[in-house]
């Protein structure tokens, strides 16, 4: 299983999990614009940030190893909302990572609030952000 594969396993988790359904999921790459009016959504990066040998297996192609990365999932709330509300669809995606495997290969394990939320750039919107933490491993 490739990158690209662990990305789409843990888009399809979150996407068939997200409890939310009035609040948009926004991937990278994945177009859209905001709204005139302000309406909660979340913007979902999965990242890979490095890779280590995990065991060798009898020579290249045979050897594991373990790609670590993240899921940064920032949530944005139209300003009077409440940082309760933010913090609410902060957790629940958390609550759908944390802890979890969800392919014989990629998993997450500690998963919460990253800071305590300000003010978006624009000065409409309350954000949050939520990192999971990403396992996945291949052979190579």
């Amino acid at each position: 299983m490739a990158w690209p594969d662990a990305v789409a396993a843990i888009k399809a988790r979150i996407e068939a999990n997200w409890p939310n359904g009035g609040v948009d999921l926004r991937f990278e790459n994945a177009g859209g614009t905001l709204d005139d009016v302000p309406e909660a959504f979340v913007y979902v990066e999965i990242l890979a940030e490095g890779q280590v040998l995990s065991a060798f297996g009898g020579g290249r192609g045979n050897n594991e190893w373990l790609q670590y990365g993240a899921v940064m999932a920032h949530v944005f709330v139209p300003i009077g909302s409440g940082r309760a509300v933010a913090d609410g669809y902060a957790e629940d995606l958390a609550a759908i990572l944390r802890g979890r495997r969800f392919d014989p290969r990629v998993s997450c394990g500690a998963a919460g609030p990253l800071d305590a939320g300000g003010l978006a750039d624009d000065g409409n919107y309350w954000r949050t952000t939520v990192r999971a933490e990403v396992d996945h491993r291949f052979f190579g």
